[in-house]
């Protein structure tokens, strides 16, 4: 790959890193499953990889995210709604990586 965003972390940063193509690069801006990982030092300069760590964005973005929501130009992707009585069935499902998309718990009837 020439470019490979990386946002789960320390489960997959390896593979990311050797997924990165000749002079390809790497970019990290998240940690979901780990914070420290091991990187295969070799590989990265033997392909003159590049790694770029970069922020989600801060609030001039989200405002423009947002925005596009409530225009419906973007819709998050939600993989189901639980009541927040099944916050560990959600947790669960974290967990194991079961999910495609978010897990919304809903607070009230």
């Amino acid at each position: 790959m020439d470019v490979v965003v990386e946002t789960v972390g320390a489960s997959t940063w390896e593979i990311s890193c050797r997924s990165a193509a000749k002079n390809g690069r790497i970019v990290t801006c998240g940690v979901t499953a780990g914070a420290e990982a091991l990187t295969p030092i070799r590989h990265l300069y033997q392909h003159q990889i590049s790694i770029l760590g970069a922020v989600m964005g801060g609030p001039a973005e989200l405002r423009s995210i947002l925005n596009l929501v409530l225009l419906g130009k973007l819709q998050p992707v939600v993989d189901r709604v639980l009541p927040l009585s099944a916050i560990a069935e959600a947790h669960r499902a974290l967990e194991s990586r079961e999910q495609y998309g978010k897990i919304v718990l809903r607070i009230g009837e």
